[in-house]
């Protein structure tokens, strides 16, 4: 799926793409860049694992298309993380609170001993684009004297 959020943001079917064209998209898309621009060996694939980052509001049905697309590619091995407990994780953290501001939306999500709690997650219509505008429009006030510093 192509939309306003990238490729790939939303891999549920549209009345433009269906299911297969959705995956054989991202065959296509990963296929090329682990064997084209990576210059991965289709023979070495079968000894290499693969490892999926997910955003923590994926559905377990994107996951296992994404998962069967790298099957397909070749990889012997695959494992799936969710991107809040790589994150807490990887800055040493067993227990965090993660806030992902993206473009548009914010994602907040809890960890708790290295597990991502699902009913600790929260998503936010606003983004960074929100931010942006609000910090233009505090200059523009405090430039028109509405405001002090």
């Amino acid at each position: 799926y192509v939309g306003s959020r990238g490729v790939g943001a939303n891999l549920a079917p549209s009345r433009h793409f269906s299911c297969q064209e959705v995956h054989d998209a991202l065959y296509r898309v990963w296929s090329h860049a682990v064997l084209e621009v990576l210059e991965v060996s289709a023979d070495e694939l079968p000894a290499m694992g693969a490892l999926l980052l997910v955003r923590d509001s994926y559905e377990r049905r994107e996951v296992k298309e994404m998962l069967d697309v790298l099957a397909e590619i070749g990889f012997g091995a695959m494992a799936v993380y969710l991107q809040s407990v790589s994150t807490a994780l990887g800055a040493g953290l067993g227990t965090a609170c993660v806030v992902d501001v993206g473009e548009d939306t914010t994602e907040v999500s809890t960890v708790d001993d290295g597990v991502g709690l699902s009913r600790g997650r929260l998503s936010l219509p606003f983004g960074a684009r929100d931010v942006d505008r609000y910090f233009h429009w505090l200059l523009g006030a405090e430039q028109d004297g509405l405001i002090s510093s």
